[in-house]
């Protein structure tokens, strides 16, 4: 069977459908899952991976994703594990006019990491209500 990419307008129409009908999603899996079976009902063809999803719910801005993280021993990668994006360091002067790097930030998602690197390891997904 060959597969068809679709658009992403309309994955964000089948990311907020799925949001409106099951709250709070809790794994990147299963939001996936309930995408891609909103996305069949327009095309039996069509297929999206998870990480495909999550970047486009982030772009989105109608998405609110919690990244729940775990500390591991490994040197900070140089680009953010969720959405690709460059990190921001964030960083303190000292007394001595000197200055420190605390962690960093990504530019364009919530995701943070420490001096020690924090591993998404679970993303929950809900609807922004404004």
């Amino acid at each position: 069977m060959v597969h068809k990419v679709p658009k992403k307008e309309e994955i964000v129409e089948a990311i907020l459908q799925a949001t409106l009908e099951n709250g709070v999603i809790n794994s990147q899996k299963k939001f996936r899952e309930i995408v891609l079976k909103k996305l069949k009902e327009k095309n039996v063809s069509y297929a999206a991976t998870g990480r495909r999803i999550r970047k486009i719910a982030l772009q989105s801005d109608k998405i609110n994703i919690e990244i729940k993280t775990a500390e591991v021993n490994r040197h900070n990668p140089s680009k953010c594990p969720v959405c690709g994006s460059k990190f921001i360091p964030q960083r303190n002067k000292t007394v001595f006019n000197g200055t420190v790097t605390l962690g960093y930030q990504c530019s364009k998602c919530p995701y943070w990491t420490g001096l020690k690197y924090r591993r998404p390891t679970r993303y929950v997904f809900s609807k922004k209500y404004e």
